[in-house]
């Protein structure tokens, strides 16, 4: 069973890194690793999050909302997940005033300090060396 949990952490962070990829075609496999870990009961908050991230990177915001709403409904004091809707919300609000790239790398900055807080809280290693 550890080598499971191993595996899926390995599976995540892999994923996670996709989805910060510059490669809109890493980025859409990233997403689809994270739906797979969700569809796998690994660390729903975390992949629903990371799966709004992929979608915002894909340019496609209401692919992103229904993922962060889901979140919210499971989890709704992820402040994470709130900021990110605020940011969200904005940007459709005022489209093309901020542009699409500033929500992108507002979304990207966001989602790198929520794995590093999650990691830090939840005391989860990024890389293990045995």
């Amino acid at each position: 069973m550890a080598k499971t949990t191993q595996s899926s952490k390995t599976k995540f962070n892999y994923a996670w890194a996709l989805v910060r990829s510059s490669n809109l075609q890493q980025i859409k496999r990233g997403t689809l690793m994270l739906h797979g870990l969700l569809e796998d009961d690994y660390d729903e908050e975390s992949c629903l999050f990371y799966i709004a991230v992929g979608y915002m990177r894909q340019n496609n915001p209401e692919g992103s909302k229904h993922y962060l709403q889901r979140l919210l409904e499971a989890f709704p004091d992820s402040r994470h997940a709130l900021s990110f809707m605020d940011i969200l919300d904005d940007s459709i609000q005022k489209k093309g005033s901020y542009g699409i790239g500033t929500v992108v790398t507002l979304a990207s900055a966001l989602a790198t300090l929520s794995l590093a807080y999650t990691y830090y809280i939840k005391g989860y290693q990024i890389l293990s060396i045995e």
